[in-house]
């Protein structure tokens, strides 16, 4: 049913989770490309191309479970350890190291390196001191909502998932990870990967869920 629903896996939320055939943003995008890029990544193509986490999607996730205050971060993350289980430094080549990655796999763990958790730190420490977060807890709103609504003119199902949408009527949040926070750099990431597109999709799926 359309509504706003907490606490669906995002694993979930990226497949068959609707009544009916489904998109989201990321979907969005592609088929501005062409129909071929939507379906080469869709949940509904059986041959479909699977996403490989790259190190800025990895460090995006994983600071939205810090900053956010997400439970369980132990359960979808391991940090990997500076030495080989022999006690020997760590080298991928080795078969004990070789074989502890294999475990975390098996376990559906996500790896973060040494030095990947020393920048989380960083990271989450600095967000925490940014004056609109720290003074006015622009993040302290409803974490990870999942909005699902049926669009009456094509019949998808379209979802939303913003970061923090707000208790009363302060703005909905979603979290970037870039490399270039100056003005000219921000404006260029908003472009090149449409968040603009996906806060009009999120304020979209609010006026019709939550009646703004």
């Amino acid at each position: 049913e359309p509504g706003v629903y907490a606490g669906v896996d995002i694993n979930f939320y990226h497949q068959d989770c609707c009544a009916g055939f489904s998109v989201s943003h990321g979907g969005l995008e592609r088929v501005l490309k062409s129909p071929l890029h939507f379906w080469d990544k869709h949940y509904a193509n059986p041959d479909r191309e699977e996403d490989k986490p790259t190190e800025s999607m990895i460090l995006g996730r994983a600071l939205h479970f810090l900053s956010l205050g997400e439970r369980n971060f132990t359960r979808h993350f391991v940090r990997r350890p500076t030495k080989a289980g022999d006690g020997s430094a760590w080298n991928g080549n080795k078969t004990i190291c070789r074989e502890w990655y294999e475990k975390q796999e098996k376990l559906k763990l996500t790896v973060i390196i040494p030095e990947q958790a020393e920048a989380l730190v960083r990271m989450n420490r600095s967000l925490a001191a940014v004056p609109m977060i720290k003074d006015s807890g622009l993040l302290n709103g409803h974490i990870e909502q999942s909005f699902i609504w049926k669009d009456e003119e094509t019949g998808l199902w379209i979802k939303g998932r913003p970061d923090v949408v707000p208790n009363d009527s302060g703005d909905f949040v979603d979290l970037k990870l870039i490399a270039d926070i100056s003005d000219s750099g921000i404006e260029h990431a908003i472009k090149s990967f449409g968040y603009h597109r996906q806060a009009s999709l999120t304020m979209e799926g609010a006026s019709i869920l939550l009646d703004l």
